[in-house]
């Protein structure tokens, strides 16, 4: 069953303004290119409807959350036909947590009301920051993007496999547009780390990650690798289906209210 409502993160956060790895094997192989890794798993990257957070058409509820006289928190519902009968079904929910105009929040939710999308402005400066895909039949994240600077659009992604544990991170280190490192999960935790030191879409060096026994990890290059890494060209595993490089949905601001 689908997530119809926000992510313990955001639900948090709302509350708070309403309250005021191992040994290897002597031989290793190759391994695969990070783009494998999630290959028997189809990675749909959905551009964030506006219409979803477009108040035309719907039924707009606002709360004051921190009781100032103005409007903080919107949610906007649509009627749609489930069997003939008429169905109020959320679509977009927005939050101005600091009370400057902005929005630092935003989900959005598909025609059955199940989250597919979140978007927050960490930083409080009026831009998104981070976008967080789910599946709205598992209400698992299967995809998060991250901008790490001020401007620009995302150049962290992190991808998570079917039961929402970490299983890849790409970073674009460089700001160039082009995956430039790569880091692989398994159960989790940081098993290795790949990257292109070179800008050429090849990975150069890889770096094997162990833990000792208090769990503390450690990364050594893992030369018997380099060689045989550097005809391997990880493809960006995002490419055909790249989302947006701007985050945020429509209108970045509060409503008045009506």
């Amino acid at each position: 069953m689908g997530n119809r409502y926000a992510s313990p993160l955001a639900a948090a956060a709302i509350s708070v303004v309403a309250a005021a790895c191992g040994s290897r094997e002597a031989e290793p192989e190759t391994p695969e290119p990070p783009s494998e890794v999630a290959e028997t798993r189809e990675l749909h990257i959905p551009d964030v409807d506006p219409e979803r957070c477009d108040p035309e058409g719907k039924e707009e509820v606002t709360y004051d959350l921190n009781r100032d006289g103005r409007p903080n928190m919107s949610e906007l519902y649509q009627t749609v036909d489930e069997r003939g009968a008429d169905v109020r079904v959320l679509a977009c929910k927005r939050v101005d947590f600091d009370g400057d105009g902005n929005l630092d929040y935003v989900a959005v939710y598909d025609e059955s009301g199940e989250l597919i999308a979140e978007e927050f402005d960490l930083t409080f400066d009026g831009e998104f920051d981070v976008r967080t895909h789910y599946d709205p039949d598992s209400g698992e994240v299967f995809l998060a993007e991250r901008r790490s600077g001020f401007g620009g659009g995302a150049d962290i992604r992190e991808l998570y496999d079917e039961d929402g544990a970490l299983e890849l991170v790409e970073r674009d280190r460089s700001g160039d547009g082009n995956t430039d490192m790569w880091e692989q999960y398994e159960g989790g935790e940081l098993v290795a780390i790949l990257y292109d030191d070179t800008a050429d879409g090849r990975v150069d060096r890889r770096e094997e990650v162990s833990r000792d026994e208090d769990g503390a990890a450690s990364a050594a290059a893992d030369d018997d690798l380099t060689d045989e890494l550097e005809d391997e060209a990880p493809a960006d595993e995002l490419d055909d289906e790249a989302p947006s490089d701007e985050l945020g949905p429509g209108d970045a601001t509060m409503p008045e209210s009506p």
